[in-house]
């Protein structure tokens, strides 16, 4: 199976800081975020006020420090059309720990959430939930997910893929690496590729995969349902792929009733 390495590095992009509000409720510092992009530095709970589009090929939100909660709260980000040269993320964390994304909407972008962990496994970030967030047309992946410990839960990924960068030529439901990662009760459909014969695409994929575990996820169009890493000792229970599915399991650990 020819599957790219995923890069862990997104272009650099400017991200502009705009204005919080805040408060303190039970102990926890609460920022309404009312524009993006967003640069967060102190941790605590952000809410979005609104829908965003922010039109431009750069992060809408960026996680630079540990401990932060992400409540989309209902509403949507919008990025750049389905289908553009997008390289950029929804929300980036490229190093923090203990992210958690949920309860709304991120459509557009190539990454939906990126959480990456710059100095490798050995010192990776950990401790991520995303959950209950719906992904609607990102260009490679809904979630790309490089860290130790964490939790995809509760999501869709719908109609994802269609880049038209060279290196990111196939749609990913969700993506992780590393090591004991969770993708539970998660929906993916619809994923499309630029170039199929060399890149398929591919529902979920645990790169590296140990004591990953893929339990009750529900995969439809797509040429893997679900892949591990030829080198991945993973796990995965309880998983359905619908007939439009290619090859619905590759590596991995079958334990039972998929």
């Amino acid at each position: 199976m020819h599957l790219p390495r995923f890069v862990l590095i997104l272009l650099a992009s400017t991200i502009l800081a705009a204005t919080a509000q805040a408060d303190t409720t039970g102990g926890s510092t609460t920022h309404q975020i009312t524009s993006l992009p967003y640069t967060i530095t102190s941790p605590g709970v952000y809410f979005l006020n609104a829908n965003f589009s922010p039109g431009t090929n750069i992060d809408a939100i960026t996680v630079q420090t540990d401990g932060v909660t992400i409540d989309l709260n209902g509403h949507t980000i919008s990025g750049e059309a389905i289908g553009n040269a997008v390289t950029c993320a929804a929300i980036s964390c490229n190093g923090p720990s203990r992210l958690t994304v949920r309860n709304g909407t991120i459509r557009g972008y190539a990454y939906g959430i990126y959480i990456g962990s710059p100095g490798g496994s050995a010192s990776a970030s950990h401790g991520h939930l995303v959950e209950n967030v719906r992904f609607l047309g990102c260009t490679y992946t809904a979630v790309a997910l490089a860290a130790n410990g964490s939790i995809i839960r509760h999501c869709q990924a719908y109609k994802i893929g269609g880049s038209s960068q060279p290196f990111l030529p196939n749609g990913v439901g969700f993506l992780t690496f590393f090591y004991f990662n969770s993708v539970l009760d998660c929906d993916v459909s619809e994923l499309t590729s630029t170039n199929p014969a060399s890149y398929p695409t591919v529902g979920i994929y645990a790169d590296t995969g140990s004591g990953t575990l893929l339990v009750n996820n529900r995969i439809g169009g797509a040429h893997y349902g679900i892949a591990f890493n030829s080198g991945g000792s993973g796990k995965y229970r309880d998983n359905l792929c619908a007939a439009s599915v290619t090859i619905p399991y590759f590596g991995g650990t079958d334990a039972g009733n998929n």
